[in-house]
């Protein structure tokens, strides 16, 4: 079976799920072989894969060759949605299927199996949360559109396929849950282990801290993270003593918050709230992080926070548990799907839940270890070979079915 992949996410400049989700899937996909051959469609004027995990991928890949179209994506976008065309079946050798790993226009034959991944609907659940190009993407895109056009749609949740078959008005049978896996990277590294000292050194990070890592944006509650901080450094020690605060000790020991990522839409109301803080000596901002250090960094950290108000899966959290660190996070959109009981979950709109589960896995060594070992073992549910082989079942069936109606005729 001959597969088309669009891999024009990739050519972006800007690290995000969606590039992290293709690359992963791919490698794997390339993995299990099966005999099919793989073309990977990419437009723009710009032809260089930004993603250096994709690249090593081709070179040890010879069966999947690109199809460059060198005209700008915003030219080639409107031109399929206006007119469907130019139908790009020839271009890619005729592919008996063809596979997205986002959103976008296609210009393909009508006959063509299309299967479209959809990471999650935040655009319409929560228009609030991006900026006007943003929203304005989402009215040019006309989701529901190319949701109907697909043969078949992967959603990357539970929470995903329902938000499919509620705002779009899918058939729940034309959508099937499939999960993203973790790599194996992601795994509990001593905290003296060299590599770990080098890449704290690279991000100027102490030696233990509060951890949250993602692109710096309202939708992550960062300002929620922030005063939470504030309320756990006043009164750690304060107040009657309970079960998780029975350490004692100065509230120096409170670690310091690390907000690492990129800076997204509306990242200077971030940056206010922390210059804000009476504490903002004790909130670092390290930046992005890169792919092969992002296993050190969790490492050094004494706890994950991530208490986001939407995410259509969610990585973050699950690589923290993979690396032995103890996760709080929201009990709302997919990622109670994800966690499941191996993260303390909290409502994100209720700062001192935050507070108070912080200083639970900060001050109870006893649960500490629970979610930990919880964490450890939730994270081998997710595999990026399990993930590929009930995403290459999809793609097969798709394709199988053109088969099957060509041979008819």
């Amino acid at each position: 079976m001959r597969v088309a992949v669009d891999i024009r996410p990739l050519l972006d400049p800007v690290h995000s799920g969606v590039q992290e989700y293709t690359v992963n899937l791919l490698t794997a996909l390339f993995k299990l072989g099966g005999g099919h051959e793989w073309v990977l469609f990419s437009s723009g004027t710009d032809d260089t894969i930004k993603s250096e995990a994709f690249n090593r991928v081709l070179k040890n890949t010879p069966a999947a060759r690109r199809r460059h179209l060198k005209i700008p994506n915003r030219l080639i976008n409107r031109s399929f949605q206006a007119l469907g065309r130019p139908w790009l079946n020839k271009f890619l050798d005729e592919p008996d299927v063809f596979f997205a790993p986002n959103f976008g226009y296609w210009g393909l034959d009508p006959k063509t199996p299309v299967v479209v991944a959809v990471h999650d609907l935040s655009f319409l659940r929560y228009p609030e949360f991006f900026a006007w190009r943003g929203r304005a993407w989402a009215r040019f895109v006309k989701p529901r559109r190319l949701a109907q056009r697909a043969s078949h749609l992967i959603a990357m949740s539970e929470s995903t396929k329902a938000d499919l078959v509620a705002l779009l008005g899918m058939a729940p049978e034309k959508v099937s849950v499939v999960y993203s896996g973790l790599l194996p990277q992601f795994r509990p590294v001593p905290r003296g282990y060299n590599k770990v000292q080098d890449v704290l050194k690279k991000y100027h990070l102490p030696g233990k801290y509060i951890l949250s890592l993602g692109t710096l944006e309202p939708r992550k509650n960062l300002v929620g993270l922030i005063q939470a901080y504030e309320l756990l450094y006043q009164h750690y020690w304060e107040g009657p003593r309970t079960s998780a605060s029975t350490v004692r000790g100065k509230k120096e020991s409170v670690p310091p918050l690390v907000l690492a990522g990129p800076p997204g839409w509306l990242f200077q109301e971030t940056l206010r709230t922390v210059n804000a803080s009476p504490f903002k000596q004790r909130i670092l901002l390290p930046g992005p992080v890169s792919e092969p250090d992002r296993p050190f960094v969790y490492a050094a950290a004494k706890l994950f926070v991530y208490p986001s108000f939407f995410e259509g899966f969610g990585f973050p959290p699950l690589e923290a548990m993979a690396c032995g660190i103890p996760v709080v996070t929201s009990r709302v959109s997919s990622i109670p799907e994800a966690v499941g009981t191996a993260a303390l979950t909290i409502d994100p709109h209720r700062v001192n839940e935050i507070t108070e589960a912080m200083k639970l896995l900060l001050a109870d060594d006893l649960a500490r270890k629970e979610f930990i070992a919880k964490g450890l073992e939730r994270v081998k549910e997710f595999r990026w070979e399990k993930t590929a082989r009930e995403t290459l079942r999809i793609l097969e069936r798709a394709g199988n079915e053109k088969q099957k109606n060509k041979n008819e005729k």
